[in-house]
């Protein structure tokens, strides 16, 4: 038997790989991350067409395949260590706003690099082609652009409605938020007064939605005309008058006929088929197709018929047991998945997490969420323990009432931070290289963030070091950390 090194990168360019193995010789080794990056491990450039892209003057991906950004903005807490420290339980204001400004961020080079701003050319990546086998050049596309997250449970869906407001089509299968979208909240409160017209809430929620048409000086006007009694009572007196009023109670009256209508028709027909037909009456799905992604509001509203129909075939149909399932499914399960809309084989931006990436390969890669920090859960609590070897067990002095880690636990501990850090020095490797010609970093929290390994320590301070110690890289406690430590080193080098 002998070992074979399957060395040769046929993914990436000539930078890539080069800006890859800067890093990682520097950051992995047997301790940390399980492999030492030495001859054996260091990538080899095995695609020889990426030569082309390189000497490619003038191209918006043409000069370094890395960029790096740096966001300022400090967080705010400090652990019991002293060393800045997201906690993932909970958001604070401060982590959703980096959130948001490194998703508004990817969505600039994003824009940048498909030509959608003014001084922007639209850049060119490398393919093969179908005929002939040969690399070539070809306008980039948004399906060749992937953003990368550690946890998408949280992220995703924040990065995701950033990028849309931004006129760029994503797809994440990982996104919540069904019930509170707006064509969805429309929908449910058209309903809810089919099933009982006296709700005040729901009624003006219809009224101002597309399905009623009126806008909020209408609603105004209606509460004027009787600033006493109940909202609905209001609108039904109004709707009564009809033609005898002004303009407003006849569009009301309108209104309220066809609400009549609708519910004479939820009695008489199967719930899903009388939700299609307000559908083709009101027009509403055709409408919501012409709005900001639109193709995923439409595949909320088919997703709401489909339950619809669902629900009819193994329970007593009725409108109000529909609306109770839909509430109990609120209450038992949080919130429902995102209906797709858009497929991740379309010419979408798609955003996956590093684990689900392994295997794949993308012409531009946008990293985000660097200063995201490790979880250490399983290194906390009374008693903890790695399955390899250790057991650690706080002493207990019952006679002062107090705790403290006895030797067992601290080797426990230690060798537990250990291999998550290992594990993500492994998916940080994973990431930088699913990346075929240019990756985008984005971290947040730079200033103080060589504190940990120093006490005001800077980064002209450090830079005069040839590599980074292995002491300091167990600090890390987020891969800006380890980042942050390898460029100081290169500086060092230039």
């Amino acid at each position: 038997g002998g070992v074979i090194d399957l060395q040769s990168n046929f993914r990436c360019r000539a930078g890539l790989i080069k800006a890859v193995n800067l890093l990682f010789e520097r950051l992995m080794d047997a301790d940390l991350g399980g492999v030492a990056y030495d001859d054996h491990a260091r990538l080899r450039l095995g695609q020889k067409g990426y030569a082309k892209l390189d000497g490619a003057g003038g191209r918006t991906l043409a000069g370094p395949a890395v960029e790096v950004h740096f966001l300022s903005q400090q967080r705010k807490g400090r652990s019991e260590e002293g060393y800045e420290e997201e906690i993932e339980t909970e958001e604070s204001e401060a982590v959703l706003e980096q959130i948001q400004q490194e998703a508004v961020l990817a969505g600039k080079r994003i824009r940048h690099l498909m030509g959608l701003d003014e001084s922007a050319q639209r850049a060119e990546v490398m393919d093969k082609d179908p005929a002939t086998g040969q690399m070539s050049l070809r306008p980039i596309e948004y399906r060749d652009i992937a953003v990368l997250l550690r946890v998408t449970s949280r992220h995703a869906q924040s990065f995701a409605r950033v990028l849309r407001q931004m006129d760029i089509p994503v797809y994440s299968d990982a996104e919540t938020g069904y019930f509170a979208t707006t064509e969805i909240q429309d929908v449910l409160a058209l309903l809810e007064i089919l099933d009982n017209p006296l709700q005040d809430i729901p009624l003006a929620a219809v009224l101002r939605s597309p399905l009623g048409g009126f806008e909020a000086d209408d609603l105004a006007r209606m509460r004027l005309a009787d600033r006493e009694g109940a909202f609905h009572e209001v609108v039904f007196e109004l709707a009564q008058a009809g033609e005898g009023r002004d303009e407003l109670a006849r569009r009301l009256s309108e209104f309220w006929q066809r609400l009549n209508s609708w519910r004479r028709l939820v009695r008489e027909v199967p719930l899903a088929q009388a939700i299609w037909e307000i559908y083709q009456q009101t027009g509403y799905l055709q409408y919501v197709r012409g709005l900001n992604g639109g193709l995923g509001r439409a595949a909320n509203l088919l997703k709401l018929y489909e339950r619809a129909r669902q629900f009819g075939d193994f329970a007593r149909t009725g409108l109000r047991r529909f609306l109770q399932f839909l509430n109990d499914l609120k209450e038992r399960e949080g919130d429902l998945g995102m209906a797709p809309g858009l497929s991740e084989v379309e010419n979408v931006v798609r955003i996956m997490s590093v684990h689900k990436s392994k295997g794949l390969e993308f012409p531009v890669v946008i990293l985000p969420r660097l200063s995201q920090g490790f979880i250490f859960r399983d290194a906390q609590g009374k008693i903890i323990f790695d399955r390899q070897r250790y057991l650690g067990m706080q002493c207990i002095d019952a006679e002062r009432g107090i705790s403290y880690p006895t030797l067992g636990y601290m080797l426990t501990k230690d060798n537990i931070e250990r291999q998550v850090r290992a594990e993500e020095m492994r998916l940080l490797y994973v990431g930088l290289t699913r990346a075929r010609e240019h990756l985008i970093l984005i971290g947040s929290g730079m200033a103080n963030k060589l504190e940990p390994f120093g006490v005001g320590a800077r980064l002209e301070e450090v830079s005069g070091r040839d590599w980074p110690r292995g002491f300091e890289l167990g600090l890390g406690r987020s891969r800006l950390d380890w980042l942050v430590l390898a460029l100081a080193s290169l500086a060092a080098d230039e």
